[in-house]
């Protein structure tokens, strides 16, 4: 297996008969897992395409995979962005509404 690690989550290689590529950022930590947070958790999902939210292990993480035989550099770059942008959008959202921790603090000050 293979990591490489970006600011906005990681990307895995798996070894399978069908290899595949699993990006994932998390959004949030030390989250609870309410009945109000699954069920906004779902709600978000209805409007979301090639990307899920969901909620682990009191994190909330946004994940995808693509077949890795047939990714090219469009498509990972494409994913990368689609990522990166639902995990920004929704990030501080779901903070304000069921706190925990914010994954990667986008203030000026923050490490």
């Amino acid at each position: 297996m293979r990591e490489h690690d970006r600011r906005a989550g990681r990307a895995v290689g798996v070894d399978a008969d069908r290899p595949v590529v699993r990006m994932f950022s998390p959004l949030l930590r030390s989250v609870a897992g309410t009945a109000e947070l699954l069920a906004e958790l779902n709600e978000i999902n209805a409007h979301l395409s090639f990307v899920r939210l969901f909620w682990r292990d009191s994190m909330v993480i946004a994940a995808t995979e693509l077949l890795a035989t047939s990714l090219d550099q469009e498509e990972l770059a494409h994913t990368c962005d689609v990522l990166c942008d639902v995990a920004d959008y929704y990030d501080e959202r779901l903070h304000h509404r069921f706190g925990g921790e914010l994954s990667f603090d986008r203030r000026p000050d923050a490490r």
